[in-house]
């Protein structure tokens, strides 16, 4: 077998691993009557880890706690972490009764808890869906439930309730269910999160298994030397933490690179310690899981009996614990074992409930390895024909998932402004092409009016008059399309305000010098000479660039009708608060950039202020008539700014309020953070910012004031260097 095995195993495994416990260790010890918040927390999570091999005796443990909460913590509070983790340990082992017992649970507790029971329920659904192999529900749950983690857990200090446990589970499943679809590069990604909820819990064993993901993760992506880097990193934090069932996974996944480089016998001697830890650790279903493992390395090594009796030993006790992650790439490697062995009947049968198992659940990385090992058994065979037929099924199915990569991949470039952008991009050329058709039809109509003419002359001349008739009213009609795909094209069909078109349009306009050596209102040569490293012309006027917080949550939980009415409402709200001649444009998705010129940085802070204020101060009322509070951040600057020495254009403007905005939103959201200096000389040291804001920031070389929506009438600005 090869690598995707190996990632299956580990990726799915690990998984599962935020539940490890084992058999041979002591149960946790009891929850002492003055515990505070944080102690309650690590002693449920413990609980939950021993159910992954004792379910039974977990789920007791917890209900008898149930009733008991320790002192000073809120009934409330302890009744949703308890029903969580019972949530979690029934869809370990499948156990639907329970898990919908403890949902309704949850579901009821939502209001009391802040929304976070609603944020657990989201996760107890994905990991659900997870151990029923179902990639995609399970990936679309976690990622509704990291949003939630993120909002409900992402201040600092972190609120006194949030587990950051939680979050690491919730986009871990995310990262799993990515590659069980084949998008590495979307996995890595959510794997970069998990790894950050792993260090915010300071949970050893977290951090181990986020670094095992990232190494699956690189390897996949053919980055053999960033893998290296997380297994070395993962092996160094395991024996730190002394996290011997981490040790086992990570013998695992070496196995399976000793395999993909031909080292059958080194693959063999650690797959024997890795099973060695299980049972030390008195787990046989992780033993049974790492079947899939030794099975494919008996494959490789041309030993199929010794892989058939793996298979049919470890299938009865995944089967028991329903995991369906294992049944498949057991089923597999049973049916790649048979095939090899001659039973070719009973094979095939496997080989294709295995391609059914996947499917279902989504999993197109392994069903794409899978179909290739396949063909090639019955090529070898000498059955041709069918080993051809399932390398078409193959190649469709791997043009289908490079697809999906190729996808991910320009949404990561992209990042806010792909999808809108690209629906605005067609539409255009959609729009060009229906001018450029009425432009033909113009055409022929013309060459029709001087064919008849020529040919029939005096005799034809009514049909002639018609023609120009028709042509004038074409002509006409052409112009009022041509007016009204103009105005279409430079307005946002949501909002009605200037969109990025217009915006680039206008101050291309307005760069242009009215007369030779005139200066434009708003962009003009700097006085005084031009400095080290200047055009002679730069950029001048207020740039501040709105983008609403948590957008992306208002779409999931009041739905794209509701995102729809918060923009247009603030379309109207910005429209309002500026003077006539500011430009105001949707600049993509939930941002909004205006252009204020002559416009003094002291005034323009206030203006950021008040801003903030018509946004956050009244909540937006939607179309069903509930009122959803809303806050933005916002990034701004007058240019030039003090000390810039360098001449900036609006798009090196623009990228700086970017950045000045990230300012915003990693200081909390909901203010504004305003660049205030930029000591740059020359095109070098501005790029140098561009690389690394935070880095100039520290250093000095820029300067960032930032204020709350609440320092609206309290003064000046807090300064940061």
């Amino acid at each position: 077998m090869r690598t995707w095995q190996r990632l299956l195993f580990v990726v799915v495994s690990v998984l599962a691993a935020a539940d490890l416990a084992w058999a041979s260790r002591p149960e946790p010890a009891p929850l002492a009557a003055n515990a505070q918040a944080a102690e309650a927390m690590s002693w449920v999570h413990e609980w939950q880890s021993y159910g992954f091999d004792a379910p039974e005796r977990a789920q007791q443990a917890l209900e008898l706690a149930l009733a008991q909460p320790p002192a000073g913590m809120p009934a409330a509070q302890w009744q949703r972490m308890i029903w969580h983790s019972r949530a979690m340990v029934a869809a370990a082992v499948g156990d639907a009764a329970t898990h919908q017992s403890a949902l309704r649970q949850l579901e009821s507790l939502t209001t009391e808890t802040g929304g976070l029971a609603a944020v657990d329920r989201a996760l107890a659904l994905a990991v659900m869906h997870a151990y029923r192999a179902q990639s995609v529900q399970a990936g679309d749950l976690a990622q509704k439930a990291v949003l939630g983690y993120e909002s409900a857990c992402g201040g600092t200090p972190q609120p006194l309730f949030c587990d950051a446990r939680s979050g690491w589970r919730a986009a871990h499943v995310r990262s799993v269910a990515a590659m069980g679809q084949g998008l590495f590069v979307e996995a890595r990604g959510f794997g970069q999160d998990a790894e950050r909820w792993a260090e915010r819990s300071g949970d050893g064993r977290l951090k181990v298994r986020a670094a095992t993901l990232l190494a699956v993760i690189s390897q996949r992506l053919a980055e053999p030397d960033r893998s290296q880097h997380y297994l070395q990193r993962a092996e160094a934090m395991a024996r730190q933490a002394n996290a011997l069932d981490a040790l086992a996974r990570l013998r695992v996944e070496q196995a399976a690179l000793r395999t993909a480089q031909g080292d059958s016998h080194g693959a063999q001697l650690l797959l024997q310690e890795a099973r060695r830890l299980a049972r030390q650790f008195g787990s046989s279903r992780m033993e049974a899981q790492m079947a899939v493992e030794f099975s494919a390395n008996y494959l490789h090594e041309g030993k199929p009996k010794d892989a058939l009796a793996v298979v049919l030993d470890a299938l009865p006790v995944v089967r028991q614990f329903n995991d369906l992650h294992f049944v498949a790439p057991l089923l597999h490697n049973g049916g790649l074992a048979r095939l090899a062995l001659g039973q070719v009947s009973v094979a095939t049968q496997e080989l294709e409930a295995a391609q059914t198992l996947w499917r279902e659940g989504g999993a197109q990385g392994a069903m794409l390895a899978g179909l290739r090992e396949y063909a090639d058994a019955l090529a070898e065979r000498g059955e041709a024909r069918a080993a051809l037929a399932l390398y078409h099924r193959e190649q469709a199915l791997r043009d289908e998932m490079h697809e999906a990569n190729r996808e991910a991949s320009l949404r990561e470039l992209r990042a806010r402004y792909r999808t809108e952008a690209e629906q605005q991009e067609l539409a255009l050329l959609e729009r060009d092409n229906a001018v450029k058709a009425a432009r033909l039809e113009n055409q022929r109509l013309q060459q029709r009016i001087w064919a008849v003419a020529a040919g029939l002359l005096v005799a034809a001349l009514a049909g002639v008059v018609v023609l120009v008739q028709r042509t004038r009213k074409a002509n006409l009609q052409l112009r009022r399309s041509e007016a009204f795909l103009r105005v279409q094209s430079e307005r946002d069909p949501l909002t009605g305000l200037a969109n990025r078109r217009h915006f680039r349009d206008v101050l291309a306009v307005q760069a242009a010098p009215a007369l030779p050596g005139a200066a434009s209102s708003f962009l003009r040569a700097r006085g005084g000479g031009s400095a080290p490293g200047s055009s002679g012309a730069g950029f001048e006027g207020g740039l501040l660039l709105v983008d609403v917080d948590h957008f992306k949550r208002i779409n999931d939980e009041y739905g794209h009708a509701a995102g729809d009415a918060v923009l247009v409402e603030l379309s109207r709200r910005l429209g309002g608060t500026v003077r006539s001649d500011d430009l105001v444009c949707r600049w993509g998705g939930e941002e909004f950039l205006i252009f204020v010129p002559g416009l003094a940085a002291e005034s323009l802070d206030i203006q950021a202020r008040r801003l903030l204020a018509v946004v956050g101060d009244h909540p937006v009322v939607l179309p069903d008539g509930r009122q959803l509070p809303v806050t933005a951040s916002l990034g701004y600057a007058r240019f030039p700014l003090p000390r810039q020495m360098v001449s900036l254009d609006w798009e090196q403007a623009v990228n700086l309020v970017d950045m000045a905005l990230y300012s915003a939103k990693g200081r909390g959201r909901d203010c504004a953070a305003g660049l205030t200096a930029l000591d740059v000389s020359d095109v070098a040291e501005l790029h140098v910012v561009e690389q690394d804001f935070e880095a100039a920031l520290n250093r000095g070389q820029v300067g960032l004031a930032v204020q709350a929506r609440d320092q609206a009438d309290s003064g000046s600005p807090k300064q940061s260097r």
